[in-house]
């Protein structure tokens, strides 16, 4: 529910029906309403939301890097740049992104690893 309400734009909708329900939200339900503050550009929720997500787990670099992104894309650089040192002490990076592609007239065995970011 808190994934289709954020997908509508019912950001709100999302945080009430989180606080009405019977059990504590775990990190996926987080992560789905963080998801949808970041598309549809709010960013004090994205804050409330990433801050939550980082208490739950603390080494885990995705909610740093949604903050991160979400004050480049509003310029917001002096902010962008504590996040990154944030995630510089804590030791935290970005996994690099990866790709595979199957080529229609190559061996059925041969994949090709696409790596951007890293090695």
């Amino acid at each position: 529910m808190v994934d289709l309400f954020g997908r509508a734009g019912k950001l709100y909708e999302a945080m009430e029906f989180i606080n009405i329900m019977p059990f504590e939200p775990d990190q996926l339900i987080w992560e789905a309403l963080l998801a949808s503050c970041k598309i549809h550009g709010n960013i004090e929720l994205v804050k409330f939301v990433a801050k939550k997500i980082m208490q739950m787990r603390p080494e885990d670099p995705s909610p740093y890097i949604t903050l991160s992104t979400m004050y480049a894309s509003m310029s917001m650089w002096d902010r962008k740049a504590s996040v990154q040192a944030i995630m510089k002490d804590g030791g935290m990076q970005k996994e690099p992104g990866r790709s595979w592609i199957e080529g229609q007239d190559l061996p059925e065995d041969t994949i090709y690893t696409l790596r951007v970011g890293g090695a």
